[in-house]
């Protein structure tokens, strides 16, 4: 069985070959940081969604959920004063 003979590159040509291996790796986390962000913003509109939906099942108004809210977040702080 023959081995394949190794190319020697000069090192302008290394170089060229870890910059364009650089750019393609760079172009992929651009794609992957997309992919990211798309996806934290589809759980934030299903946490937004389980969360309308739950004070609705409640049958209490968004207004009086916010009060509510409102009034553990003011216990919340007096609580550590």
């Amino acid at each position: 069985m023959a081995r394949k003979k190794r190319e020697v590159l000069t090192l302008e040509e290394q170089l060229e070959v870890v910059e364009k291996e650089i750019e393609e790796c760079s172009a992929r986390v651009k794609e992957l940081n997309q992919q990211k962000k798309s996806i934290k913003n589809q759980i934030a509109e299903e946490n937004k969604k389980k969360l309308y939906d739950a004070v609705v099942k409640s049958g209490l108004s968004v207004s009086k959920c916010i009060e509510i809210i409102s009034s553990y977040e003011q216990q919340d702080t007096k609580a550590e004063e």
